[in-house]
Formats: C-alpha cells, structure tokens, sequence
C-alpha cells in the first residue's frame, strides 16, 4: 500500500511541476514529449551472483518520460528494474537477499548543447527485504539516427544509505 501511495504521490507532482512550468515558456517548434526504454547494468559493491565473485553486473530494464520546459531544460519520470535476485556482503555479518528491487525517480535533466543531457533528482526504492529513498545523477549522449528517433549510452548513480548502485547503459527513445 505504501509503495502504491508513493507511486501516486510522484505521477501526480511530476504531471503538476510539468504542466506549470510548461504554462510559462514558449516552446513553439520544440518536441516536448520524450518517451525511453533503458537498458543497463548496474554494479553494486559488496554484491555477488556467486560466491566469492569479486563483483555482479546486475540487469536493469526501465522506462523514462521526459517533458521539455525549454530548449536547455526538462522534467522526467524514471523507473527501472532490476532483472535478477542476488546476495549482497556488505560485512561479513550482514549478508542479506536482494529480489525485484524496483526505484522510481523524478528528475530535473538540463541539456548542454544538443547531444549531452546532464540529470539529476530524488526518488524512492522498493524491494522485497529493504525499502529506501535515494538521489540519483547521470548523464546521457544522444545520437539522432532517424527523424524524431534517438539512443544514447547513459550512465548513473543511485546514491542511498545501504547498497548505493551505479548504472551504466543504452537507452532508445523517440520524441512526439
């Protein structure tokens, strides 16, 4: 019930911070949605698929919507997954399970240039065993292939009080 709360919650100030601030800039010409599948993995330290492994690449699969407010910023909504369950040792006495971990984040993105989007916000982390907040910064460098069509390599951190996570990927988007 809480996480449903929370998810509601974020959907609703996304949408309001969206609407509002879109209300005050002229964007004429400007493609102002932007949805994206990502794909990543993520390397958490003290995580392991197997013992004595020295680190787990962990599969990530989400989704992300942006709405642009001006040519130099935006707004999105990013939730991800992760794909596999696996042990985490952060000592030696706490060793603990990690299954369906899923985190939904808003984010404020300032473009640089046409490619580099420079992101940045706060969001919440479910999973089974453990729920937390966290902050999450990263970066992408979109290429444009075809018309309104873009990938990009992405790459972030999820920076939280146990386990903080770092993401590397793909994501293709298109805008509309």
């Amino acid at each position: 019930m809480k996480q449903t709360v929370f998810y509601i919650v974020m959907c609703w100030i996304f949408a309001t911070f969206s609407l509002q601030l879109n209300a005050q800039n002229d964007t004429t010409g400007l493609m102002q949605n932007r949805m994206a599948i990502v794909y990543g993995s993520g390397f958490i330290p003290g995580a392991s698929l197997r013992p004595n492994a020295l680190f787990a690449s962990i599969p990530k699969l989400g989704l992300v919507y942006e709405r642009r407010i001006s040519k130099k910023f935006g707004v999105s909504l990013m939730s991800d997954v992760e794909l596999i369950s696996y042990t985490v040792n952060e000592r030696e006495a706490d060793e603990f399970e990690r299954e369906g971990a899923w985190s939904t984040c808003v984010l404020a993105n300032l473009h640089v240039g046409n490619a580099l989007v420079i992101f940045g916000g706060v969001g919440y982390e479910m999973e089974a065993s453990k729920d937390q907040a966290l902050a999450r910064i990263g970066f992408q460098y979109m290429f444009f292939p075809g018309s309104n069509w873009d990938i990009s390599p992405i790459g972030w951190a999820d920076l939280k009080e146990e386990n903080s996570a770092y993401v590397f990927g793909i994501n293709v988007g298109r805008s509309f």
